[in-house]
């Protein structure tokens, strides 16, 4: 039998492939089991908007288990631009347009710039950008 997780430090950052994966499926309340907080990008919040996912997030955010981090700086906006061109160039990515990997550039950049979230883990549904991660360190 597995070993049950500790939730209450396990802060992640994820894009919404996993996430909307947990919407279709009616299970977010497994996530806390998981999971303290989930943080994701505006850009991210976005994305969940375009496909229809507001409420869900809503009732996320406003029972404090979700958090949409701070705007990216001007610099964080810049090395996100050159981590989707990574992705988007990997050899297992299923599009060359770098512009539809910014969301999890940013994500990655975040995690990766932003220590102080203390964000302990980052879940990416597309392979391409899970290999860049790690390249990151991630």
């Amino acid at each position: 039998m597995a070993k049950p997780v500790e939730t209450d430090t396990i802060v992640v950052m994820l894009n919404t492939g996993p996430l909307m994966s947990a919407f279709q499926w009616g299970r977010t309340d497994r996530l806390d089991r998981y999971f303290s907080v989930i943080d994701i990008t505006a850009s991210e919040l976005a994305e969940f908007d375009r496909h229809g996912w507001m409420k869900e997030i809503r009732w996320l955010t406003d029972d404090g288990f979700m958090a949409v981090v701070e705007p990216l700086t001007e610099p964080e906006k810049e090395e996100a631009e050159g981590v989707a061109k990574r992705i988007a160039a990997h050899p297992t990515s299923g599009d060359p347009d770098w512009q539809n990997h910014l969301p999890e550039a940013e994500a990655i950049v975040v995690m990766h710039q932003r220590p102080h979230l203390m964000i302990e883990q980052i879940l990416l549904n597309e392979k391409a950008a899970r290999r860049v991660a790690q390249e990151q360190g991630l």
